[in-house]
Parts: structure tokens; C-alpha cells; sequence
């Protein structure tokens, strides 16, 4: 490297050390990284000829090898920061743009932060307090396999830099740095999800993904007989004589009260029977569907019926199931007071019915659950 050379790049390094800037991942950050980068390498030589890395279907790009990695430019010669689309480092001994280097450990990363992702696929580490940039970790099986930073900066065009640490057993095994072009939509739309999946973490984990069957019409049960759309008379063998009947208003119907239940009525227009309409438990020695019980642990009452996803209690309409996947979500959750919230599952009866069951939770507890029909709106859930 000629003296002068040497001399700006050594001015740069410290230029960009002393402002302390490497401790925290933005664009100025990238931006000096990316100045002394090519400064530094600009006086080494490629392992491959240069000229022969154009790839016709990626016109104006060029890949430049070198011992450390290598480098994806938009031109042969020697390249400014300007010029950088990507930054790969594979081998020890060349550190990025925050001061780490292949061969580092996970922790080294995160400094001791705790990634708790659960099931899911996203953890968010920390977001900008200015401008649009985050970071996450990638989580699968319990374990982490990448890190990354994403900010945006530039001027006069917005550009995005993607700093992605590649990890295998706990260790860095390469460094990828991308800058692309990118629009101030792109910015806030990132910044939003990662807000929202942040907002996710810091919520308490109210229902955990499990596999089990999703609610069914054989399901709607009280002490394992049917109780919803069954005709009155056989409610009534059932649970024998109501404490209390009552009128409900407008024409709606009728009501059976007993001591553990209610149970509201409805006329079958078609038949001419009167049937069950809905039938909402308070009594803890009563079994309801898949054995939810008033006085359960919300946990394990969530437990019994399928979730595809851990849901938080932050945030507002949670979904229970993988509606986001293209398929008919479970259930749902309902957040109400404090302590409070519903879980709300769906299934097909016959005649394009809805059947519902609702749990109530205060404070960690079931509270009530409901069984219900729904004729007046579409079946909303597939199935």
C-alpha cells in the first residue's frame, strides 16, 4: 500500500473508531465501514479475473474473490463505496462494520441478551430509536441461526443494508453485508413488523402451539351429551326441570335457567321445534367440550383444542391458528380488561350453521364457557 494511502485509510479507521459509531449498527455506521472497506481493499488482489464474473442475467455486476471472502460490485475497477451491492466474509481475521469477524460466538452478538423466540421463527433484539432499523435473530429448534441488522439511509436515494451473521453451532461461520435500493414504504413497513413481533414478545404468552384437533360438532357437549340444537324436551331430560323460565325480548326466544347453566332457546321455523340456541356454563363440576372445566388453568383449557401458533396477549384480534398460511384459523382471542379475554372456536354443523365455543378467562382462570349456534352469519372459518 503506497504511504498516502496508508495515511487516509489509517485517518479514516480513526475517524470511525473514535466516533464510537461501531457499537450500534445505522447507516453512517455502514457508510464509513464501506469507505475504509475498499480503501483497504482497493491495494489487494483478486483471486479470480474479474472480467469473467459478469453474469448475463445480473448485467453490471461483477464478483471480486479474494482471501477474506468476497466482494459483488457494479464494475471492474477499483470500486468505491458507492459501488458495493454485497460484502461476504468466510474467513477469520477481517472484522465488519460492528467489530466482529468469522470464527466470533452468538454471544459475542447479542452481549448476553436472552433470545427466548419460543415457536416463533422471528425474535426481535432491539429497533432504532431513530429513523427505520432493527434487529432480529432467526430461530428454529431451539436454537439461533442467523442474526441480522436492517437499516436505512442515504441520500439522495434511500438505500437498505442488511448485515446478516450466519450461525452454526453458537459460531459465526460468515458475515453478509447487502446494500440495495429501497423506498421510504419499504422502511416503515419493516419497522412496523418488527414493532409488532417486539409487542409480541414483551406479552404474556397466553395460549401455546400444539397440535391437537381443531373443535368439531361432536365436541359441543355438556357431561359428554349434546346440548346445542337438540330439542328442548330432550335438554330437559337431560338436565331435568329449570329453576326458572324466561321471556327473553323481541321475540327471541326463551330461557331455561338452572344453577350451573343457562340455556337459551330458539324456534326452528322449518321443523316447528324449539331447539337450543346457546348454553353457557358457570358451575366448576360441570365437564364441557374436550373436558373444559369452570376453575381450569387457561393453559391447559387453550391446550385442548389446536393452535398453530403461540399467541401473546399484546396487541389487539389475535388468531389462534395459521390464517396467514391460507388456512381456516381455529379459533380466535378476544382481549377484553385487564385479565380478561375470550377464546372463541369455530365449526361447521349442517344447514351452513355455526358452531361456537366460547371460553372466558379472568386473571389466568377459565371463568365461564359458551356453546352456541350462529344461522346468521356466513361460515366465515372454512371447514
Amino acid at each position: 500500500m503506497k504511504p498516502r494511502l496508508i495515511s487516509v485509510f489509517i485517518l479514516v479507521l480513526m475517524l470511525f473508531f473514535a466516533s464510537g459509531a461501531c457499537a450500534e449498527f445505522d447507516a453512517q455506521v455502514v457508510q464509513q465501514w464501506l469507505v475504509s472497506f475498499t480503501a483497504e481493499t482497493a491495494q489487494l488482489n483478486t483471486r479470480n479475473d474479474v472480467s469473467t464474473t459478469s453474469d448475463p442475467a445480473r448485467p453490471g455486476q461483477y464478483l471480486l474473490e479474494y482471501d477474506f471472502g468476497t466482494v459483488l460490485g457494479t464494475k471492474t475497477g477499483q470500486l468505491l463505496s458507492d459501488d458495493i451491492l454485497c460484502v461476504e466474509l468466510t474467513m477469520p481475521g477481517r472484522e465488519d462494520c460492528l467489530g466482529l469477524q468469522v470464527g466470533q460466538t452468538l454471544e459475542d452478538i447479542i452481549g448476553g441478551r436472552e433470545i427466548n423466540a419460543g415457536n416463533l421463527p422471528l425474535y426481535v433484539l432491539s429497533t432504532q430509536e431513530s429513523g427505520y432499523g432493527w434487529n432480529w435473530a432467526y430461530a428454529a429448534n431451539g436454537s439461533v441461526y442467523g442474526v441480522e441488522y436492517i437499516t436505512y439511509g442515504g441520500e439522495p436515494s434511500l438505500k437498505e443494508y442488511t448485515l446478516t451473521y450466519v450461525i452454526a453451532e453458537g459460531r459465526i461461520t460468515a458475515i453478509r453485508l447487502k446494500v440495495a435500493d429501497a423506498t421510504q414504504a419499504q422502511a416503515i413497513e419493516g419497522q412496523q413488523t418488527a414493532e409488532e413481533i417486539a409487542q409480541k414478545q414483551r406479552g404474556e404468552l397466553l395460549v401455546a402451539q400444539n397440535d391437537q384437533l381443531e373443535l368439531r360438532k361432536e365436541d359441543l357437549t355438556l357431561n359428554g351429551r349434546p346440548v346445542v340444537g337438540i330439542p328442548v324436551e330432550e335438554l330437559i331430560a337431560l338436565l331435568g326441570e329449570p329453576q326458572e323460565i324466561q321471556v327473553l325480548p323481541d321475540g327471541e326466544g326463551r330461557m331455561l335457567v338452572y344453577g350451573f347453566c343457562v340455556a337459551e332457546l330458539m324456534f326452528d321455523e322449518m321443523t316447528g321445534v324449539e331447539l337450543v340456541r346457546s348454553l353457557i356454563c358457570v358451575e366448576p363440576s360441570v365437564i364441557g367440550p374436550r373436558g373444559v372445566r369452570v376453575g381450569m388453568d387457561a393453559q391447559e383449557a387453550s391446550g385442548l383444542l389446536r393452535c398453530d401458533n403461540d399467541v401473546f396477549s399484546s396487541g389487539g384480534m389475535l388468531y389462534l391458528a395459521g390464517e396467514a398460511q391460507g388456512l381456516a384459523p381455529y379459533g380466535e382471542l378476544i382481549p377484553g380488561d385487564a385479565g380478561q379475554y375470550v377464546l372463541k372456536y369455530t365449526c361447521r354443523m349442517s344447514d351452513d350453521r355455526i358452531g361456537m365455543m366460547n371460553i372466558g378467562v379472568t386473571d389466568g382462570e377459565v371463568r365461564h364457557w359458551r356453546l352456541s349456534l350462529n344461522e346468521e352469519e356466513e361460515f366465515a372459518y372454512g371447514g
